[in-house]
């Protein structure tokens, strides 16, 4: 009894901590990626506020009060409100996991005539100069891993900076070893419409308008030259700047898998480890609790095989290139899929004979990435539909550049993709799936699975008529 309480005690701490670093990793790929289009008016007063009710369980059972300081007025922004909340609540959030019991954290909002201020500030460790220039680092933590007792991935201080950043603002750290940490925001302030700010503020918005309007058109018309003097230059410009930001891209994935691998892995092994260890004891539980064990334990195996895929990819070094028959992995990843097909009222029709085509490839990924195309058509199609699969031998071009090819095609008879993110598809961590249904990751790593291969992963997509995927490997020489 105790020894099971004990386990499931761990279990619950653990899968806290995988979550609140998971969130991280969210907030912080939607800072890079995902910024809001809408713009509204907040209260940064209200927004600390809320934050500090939040904590003020954590805070009575640490024993750690919160002096605040705030302004009676309005403190009003101009931006986005929840990234704001989110920066806000990193930095409470953070004095508050750092402050020893019996200490005061101070929070104070001050501004003036153009910007907000806020300071946090906490009476912990504090953090060694060596560690404090790197504080803002993506993945970066003040302490080191052997030593670190504290929760996250390093991330939250990144957060609170872009989001200063995107508020016309920016965001510092100054700390004294013993002495504790002080975290500072500013962002720019929102006009406000009184008639005592009015006379000033109108004036100065209308000209800064018209300052952007003309430089606005001086821009276009400064392109419009440039594309029609240099339109082969500007095509060619365009088509490497494509493939340096798909490089980066790629780069930027790798670092975020060697950035979150260890992390993450420390969080899953001991919930997978005293999971086993409750399923041992099983036939003293009852068979709910079992069926809830049950599907803790598959839920973490699926985190640690997802986590095992993107460490694959990211890995650099020789890839294992082998002869492959196409058409065999074809009809393993369907006959995988049989069930799925079949509940999803999907009919597949083959445009290809029983006789072998061979490619280059690592087998493996190969299946992945035909397997993940497989899924999101099964996934257009929600009420059913046709899936036709060819394979064609491509021969040689004439001109001599490359050799002979092999292309697999997997047309699907869903609503389609529209053209305004036809392009957005490939982008880490986009995803046209309802949240909690997709990770946003599954197209940009098959597109770079095929990169690796020397290949090319291409979509062709109408609205209310399906999507075409193409897949160009090289074929035997």
């Amino acid at each position: 009894e105790e020894s099971e309480l004990k386990y499931f005690e761990l279990v619950r701490n653990g899968s806290r901590r995988l979550l609140n670093a998971l969130q991280e990793i969210i907030d912080a790929a939607e800072l890079a990626t995902d910024i809001p289009q809408d713009r509204s008016e907040f209260d940064l007063g209200s927004l600390v506020g809320e934050v500090r009710a939040k904590y003020l369980h954590q805070l009575q059972r640490k024993d750690v009060t919160i002096s605040l300081s705030i302004p009676s007025e309005p403190s009003l922004g101009w931006g986005y409100p929840e990234l704001m909340m989110k920066a806000v609540d990193h930095m409470i959030g953070n004095a508050v996991e750092f402050s020893p019991p019996n200490t005061d954290i101070t929070v104070e909002l001050t501004g003036n005539k153009k910007q907000w201020q806020l300071t946090v500030q906490d009476h912990g460790e504090g953090i060694p100069p060596e560690r404090l220039e790197n504080i803002f680092n993506s993945f970066y933590q003040a302490e080191s891993y052997q030593t670190r007792s504290h929760e996250g991935l390093g991330l939250g201080l990144v957060i609170v900076k872009k989001t200063a950043l995107l508020h016309g603002g920016d965001a510092t750290v100054e700390s004294e070893m013993g002495q504790g940490t002080t975290v500072t925001l500013t962002i720019r302030r929102h006009a406000e419409r009184s008639a005592q700010d009015g006379e000033e503020t109108v004036p100065a918005l209308q000209a800064e308008l018209e300052s952007l309007h003309a430089q606005n058109i001086q821009y276009a018309q400064d392109l419009a030259k440039t594309y029609k003097a240099r339109k082969q230059a500007a095509t060619q410009l365009q088509m490497t700047r494509d493939q340096l930001v798909r490089s980066d891209k790629l780069a930027t994935m790798g670092q975020m898998a060697a950035g979150i691998a260890h992390e993450v892995n420390n969080m899953l092994t001991p919930i997978m480890g005293n999971v086993y260890m409750l399923r041992q004891q099983a036939d003293g539980l009852a068979p709910e609790m079992e069926r809830m064990l049950a599907g803790i334990d598959e839920a973490t195996k699926r985190a640690a095989d997802m986590l095992r895929q993107v460490l694959d990819f990211s890995r650099k070094g020789p890839e294992k290139f082998a002869l492959t028959d196409a058409v065999a992995l074809l009809d393993k990843v369907l006959n995988l899929l049989e069930y799925r097909l079949r509940k999803g009222q999907v009919s597949v029709h083959k445009d290809y004979g029983p006789q072998p085509v061979p490619v280059m490839a690592n087998g493996k990924q190969i299946e992945q990435v035909v397997a993940n195309l497989v899924i999101n058509a099964i996934d257009a199609m929600p009420g059913g539909g046709e899936l036709n699969i060819s394979i064609r031998e491509q021969p040689a071009p004439a001109e001599g550049n490359g050799g002979s090819s092999v292309e697999i095609r997997l047309s699907d008879s869903g609503a389609g993709i529209p053209e305004e993110i036809r392009e957005s598809i490939f982008e880490p961590f986009f995803s046209t799936k309802p949240e909690g249904q997709g990770t946003g990751l599954g197209l940009f790593i098959s597109h770079g699975i095929i990169e690796k291969h020397g290949g090319i992963l291409e979509v062709e997509s109408e609205v209310g008529q399906g999507t075409t995927f193409s897949i160009t490997l090289p074929a035997p020489e």
